[in-house]
C-alpha cells in the first residue's frame, strides 16, 4: 500500500535526501527501525526543505546511508524535518502491519509490531506533541476505513479512498508544526497530502483487484476497465498534488518524485499487471562506478569503481561487497532509464492532446500513451492540442497548438 512515491532511479539529489532520512531514522528511533524508512516520509522531508527555500542538499552529502554516523546529525538545522519523516515512517509501518494482521492474520506482522512496539509508541507521542488530538484523529481514520471494508456493499472508488486521503492530508498538515517557518504552508501541505493519499489507495486498488477478488477482500475495482480508470484517477491525483505546490526558485526534487510516480503508474496501466522477469544477479552487478564510498569497519572501499568493489578483490577480504548495495544501480534500471530518456527525446516535435488541464503540470496523450507534461506558458485546458517542445527530468514540455478542444 505504502511506498509508491519512490524517487526517480539514479537521481543523486533524491538519494542524498533518502540517505539523510535514513540516518535520521536511526538517530530518533534506533538502528532496528532502519527498514521502515518511508518513501512518503522522504517526500515530506523534501517538501519541507523546498518550502524553506533549501531544496537541494550539498553535493558533499553522501548518497549512501550504510554505516554513516547518525549521531553527527544531532542538532542539525533540518533535524526537526528529519524527525517528522522518521515518525511518519513508523506511523505508516504500524498501520500497514496492523492491516496485515487484520486481513491475513500474519504472524510476521505480529512479530514486527511486537519488536517495534516502543518506536511506534514514540512516533505516536511525537505527533501528540505536535497536536494532542492527532493520534485520536489517526485512529478515527483507520476505524472509518475498516468499517467501510467490513460493510461489504458496493462502494465507489472516491468514497473508498476518502478516509485515507483525509488521513494523509491531516498528517501532512502537521508538517507545518515541525518548524515555525512552515506554518504558512499548512493548507498547501494538507492538499498535497490529501491528493497523495487518494492516489495511493486508487493505485493500490487497481493493482490488487484480481488478488482481492480471489481472497474475497473489499475492493471497489471489479474488472480491468475499472482498474484502468483507477490508475488514471491516481495519476490525476498526483497531478493535483504537483499543482498544489507553488513554484519555488531552484530545483524541485519533490516534483521529480511525483513525475516518476506518474510514469510508474502509466507503465503499470499499460502492462496490465504483467511483470518482466528480472535477471539473476551476481554481487558484481550491484555496483556502478563513482556512486558511493562506504567504509566497512577499518576498510574504506574507495568507491564503487575501486577494484575491491568492482569484483576483483571480493575474495581478498579488502572490502565487503555489501557496502555497495546502496548504490541503486541495477543493470535493468540503467537500461530502462536510458530507454525512457531516448524515447522522451524522440517526442520533441510530436503533437498530442492534453489529458486534463495542464497548469503548469498535467498529463498529455502523445503517441497513444498518457505522459507527465508541463507548460512554461499559460495553463492549457483539457482536450486542447499540444506540441512537444522539449523534455526534462519531469517529462514532456508542451505548448498549446489551437484555441479549441481536439477532435478525438
Amino acid at each position: 500500500m505504502f511506498g509508491f512515491l519512490r524517487g526517480p532511479c539514479g537521481d543523486a539529489d533524491y538519494r542524498r535526501a533518502y540517505a539523510r532520512c535514513c540516518r535520521f531514522q536511526r538517530l530518533f528511533f534506533g538502528a532496528r527501525t532502519a527498514p521502515v524508512v518511508s518513501y512518503e516520509g522522504v517526500f515530506a522531508y523534501l517538501l519541507s526543505r523546498e518550502a524553506l527555500g533549501s531544496a537541494l542538499l550539498p553535493e558533499s552529502e553522501p548518497t549512501c546511508c550504510r554505516l554513516r554516523g547518525a549521531k553527527k546529525l544531532e542538532g542539525a538545522a533540518d533535524a526537526p524535518l528529519g524527525e517528522f519523516a522518521a515518525a511518519l515512517g513508523m506511523l505508516l509501518a504500524s498501520i500497514k502491519l496492523a492491516d496485515d494482521v487484520r486481513d491475513d492474520r500474519s504472524l510476521a506482522a505480529r512479530l514486527a509490531l511486537s519488536v517495534w512496539r516502543r518506536p511506534v509508541d514514540t512516533a505516536h507521542a511525537y505527533f501528540a506533541r505536535l497536536d494532542p488530538a492527532a493520534p485520536a484523529r489517526f485512529q478515527s481514520v483507520i476505524d472509518q476505513h475498516v468499517a467501510l471494508e467490513s460493510a461489504g456493499g458496493p462502494c465507489s472508488l472516491p468514497a473508498f479512498a476518502a478516509s485515507t486521503a483525509a488521513g494523509f492530508g491531516d498528517v501532512f498538515s502537521l508538517l507545518a508544526d515541525a518548524a515555525p517557518r512552515l506554518v504558512a504552508s499548512r493548507e498547501t501541505f494538507r492538499r498535497i497530502g490529501k491528493s497523495v493519499g487518494a492516489a495511493i489507495i486508487m493505485a493500490d486498488s487497481a493493482a490488487d483487484w484480481r488478488l482481492d477478488r480471489r481472497r474475497r477482500l473489499p475492493n471497489p475495482v471489479r474488472d480491468s476497465d475499472a482498474a484502468d480508470e483507477a490508475y488514471r484517477a491516481a495519476q490525476r491525483q498526483l497531478v493535483a498534488a504537483a499543482n498544489c505546490r507553488p513554484e519555488a526558485s531552484g530545483e524541485s526534487v519533490s516534483q521529480r518524485v511525483l513525475s516518476a510516480a506518474i510514469q510508474r503508474i502509466e507503465s503499470r496501466r499499460c502492462a496490465a499487471g504483467a511483470r518482466e522477469p528480472r535477471p539473476r544477479l551476481r554481487p558484481t552487478h550491484l555496483v556502478r562506478a563513482g556512486d558511493c564510498d562506504c567504509p566497512i569497519g577499518a576498510c574504506d572501499c574507495g568507491g564503487c569503481d575501486a577494484p575491491a568493489c568492482a569484483g576483483d578483490g571480493l575474495d581478498a577480504n579488502c572490502c565487503d561487497p555489501s557496502c555497495c548495495m546502496c548504490c541503486d544501480c541495477w543493470p535493468w534500471e540503467r537500461q530502462i532509464k536510458k530507454a525512457d530518456t531516448k524515447r522522451f527525446a524522440s517526442f520533441v516535435g510530436c503533437t498530442g492532446v492534453a489529458n486534463g488541464d495542464i497548469g503548469p503540470y498535467g498529463m498529455a496523450v502523445v503517441e497513444g500513451r498518457s505522459r507527465p507534461a508541463r507548460t512554461e506558458g499559460p495553463p492549457i485546458p483539457g482536450g486542447a492540442q499540444v506540441l512537444v517542445t522539449g523534455v526534462d527530468e519531469l517529462g514532456l514540455i508542451v505548448q498549446r497548438l489551437d484555441s479549441g478542444p481536439a477532435q478525438t
